[in-house]
């Protein structure tokens, strides 16, 4: 498949053969040879991206870049191909809610099933299924590198230090719900805005017989803590 748009400034009045000029741009034509190009997918892009409209995801199907220029050289310039995708695209969108799963509430959704969102790898697994031919640049284009590889295996490490900053912040807790209990017998957990306002009267009295207290956190922040006990403190009934 071969196009080539060429836009060059041109002297008025000036004739070339074999060149048709239209304003600033003009196409070669020489003995009838097609020189427009469809372009391939930048693969890096719509590996990144992971999902498409439904009409994008059938042209990365056949290695084309998904845009509205390439679809129009397609039905203009390669019938045959321009018919593929026809096929393709009708039988995606009649499998809609069946045997092709779209991107439910998609914000770029358009009302049209052509229009929906699909995972690309859900598609790539569409197309096997259909037996579609010339997939294979979608499954080495999807394919992760070996530096997104390493992120995702990075990320499924667990941070020791955050899991033993989180047990040392449950103890902690689970030790203030004793005391607590303790200097509350009628302890109600769930009514977190009360039981805040009842600690931060007794810290405010504590103060005012000169004891020598910390300040304890206020309003939202303290609510957050006393949730925090509920949570852990349910955790541990169920």
């Amino acid at each position: 498949m071969h196009l080539i748009s060429v836009a060059k400034n041109t002297r008025a009045g000036m004739l070339i053969p074999g060149v048709r000029f239209t304003g600033l741009q003009f196409h070669l034509a020489y003995m009838g040879v097609k020189l427009t190009e469809v372009k391939k997918p930048n693969w890096a892009t719509w590996r990144d991206k992971g999902a498409a409209r439904i009409w994008y995801a059938v042209l990365l199907t056949m290695d084309i870049n998904p845009s509205a220029n390439e679809k129009k050289i397609l039905k203009k310039e390669y019938p045959e191909q321009y018919s593929e995708f026809i096929r393709r695209l009708e039988i995606a969108t009649a499998n809609v809610g069946r045997g092709l799963k779209i991107v439910e509430k998609h914000l770029r959704s358009g009302e049209e099933a052509r229009n929906q969102y699909v995972e690309l790898s859900d598609f790539l697994a569409f197309g096997i299924k259909m037996r579609w031919q010339g997939l294979e640049p979608m499954q080495e284009g999807l394919e992760p590198t070996e530096e997104t590889s390493q992120i995702v295996s990075d990320k499924a490490i667990p941070d020791p230090s955050k899991e033993l900053d989180s047990r040392i912040e449950n103890n902690y807790l689970r030790i203030i719900h004793v005391l607590l209990s303790e200097v509350f017998p009628d302890l109600d957990l769930k009514n977190t805005t009360r039981l805040a306002k009842e600690l931060s009267e007794l810290a405010a009295n504590q103060k005012n017989q000169n004891h020598e207290i910390p300040d304890i956190p206020k309003g939202e922040t303290l609510r957050k803590y006393i949730g925090k006990i509920r949570d852990l403190n349910n955790r541990a009934v169920d």
